[in-house]
């Protein structure tokens, strides 16, 4: 069995205080002639402890994948569930020793895991120790001139609309992937034909409504197409008294036919709130107005 240095956590949205701690991990990991190893979950903790307070996904989890590996470390997904939520941070590391050859484990900074809740670095070197695993901690990531970059801070920009922003701590632009489906079709009858998307993890992030510059990777193709797109309620196409949020992207002389594709959409940055026009030619305007500034 190949002997591994692990970091544990969730990694949600692999922003840049998370690649931060990875480049440690792989940095470490060669002084010890350790193989990296990045232990995550099929589920965000919260919702097996406390599921009201389950936030908003940043990152699916084959794109967590995707990029890990690209890296050349090795991810593992272990299910959070109520048989692993109860191991204590002795027995957890006792099995990721005993089944993936762990002997040194990096520790992120104010993390913690197991079910008796250790507080210190010290406390989870004693535990360590007792089993042969060296415990390292890594130092805060404090970007000088930048604001703190959490996974919490990310989703309240997005929230806002500040996809731009959100973008500086990811280290690139949100993203999230989803199918075409068949919407009521009224952008081809303004001139505007959209991709109604419907993201294929529900609980993904939603960034705050309004009009975005944005760029769609459609299924199949490697190059990204710049688009416009609207997340919101369509005030003035949609006379439902009870709209339902959508996200609909409009790609500028494409031609083909994407019912059933997925699409991947970067959120570049936002170009307006969404907001209520008098008649369709003024909408119509402002559309034009929108694509200028792609």
């Amino acid at each position: 069995m190949d002997k591994r240095i692990a970091v544990i956590g969730t990694f949600d949205g692999l922003h840049r205080g998370h690649r931060f701690l990875l480049s440690m991990l792989r940095a470490e990991g060669l002084k010890r002639d350790l193989r990296p190893l990045v232990v995550t979950f099929d589920r965000h903790p919260l919702s097996v402890i406390a599921p009201e307070r389950v936030p908003p996904q940043l990152l699916e989890l084959h794109r967590k994948r995707t990029m890990i590996e690209a890296d050349g470390m090795q991810l593992l997904v272990l299910p959070f569930d109520q048989a692993l939520r109860s191991l204590t941070a002795k027995q957890f590391l006792q099995y990721l020793a005993d089944q993936y050859g762990v002997k040194a484990l990096l520790m992120g900074y104010n993390h913690n895991f197991g079910s008796d809740r250790l507080k210190t670095i010290n406390q989870y070197r004693d535990v360590a120790q007792s089993l042969g695993i060296e415990v390292i901690q890594a130092p805060e990531y404090r970007p000088e001139g930048q604001l703190p970059v959490s996974s919490s801070a990310v989703r309240a920009l997005l929230s806002e609309g500040k996809a731009d922003v959100a973008a500086e701590l990811l280290g690139r632009p949100y993203s999230l992937s989803g199918t075409v489906t068949h919407g009521q079709a009224l952008g081809r009858t303004i001139g505007f034909p959209t991709a109604n998307i419907v993201p294929l993890e529900p609980t993904m992030a939603i960034p705050g409504t309004g009009v975005y510059a944005a760029e769609v990777t459609i299924e199949g193709e490697t190059t990204p197409r710049r688009a416009l797109v609207n997340v919101g309620y369509r005030p003035t196409v949609d006379s439902d008294a009870h709209p339902q949020l959508s996200i609909e992207a409009h790609i500028p002389d494409y031609q083909g036919d994407l019912y059933g594709c997925t699409l991947r959409v970067d959120f570049l940055r936002r170009l307006r709130p969404e907001r209520r026009f008098p008649t369709l030619a003024a909408l119509q305007a402002q559309i034009r107005l929108d694509l200028s500034h792609l």
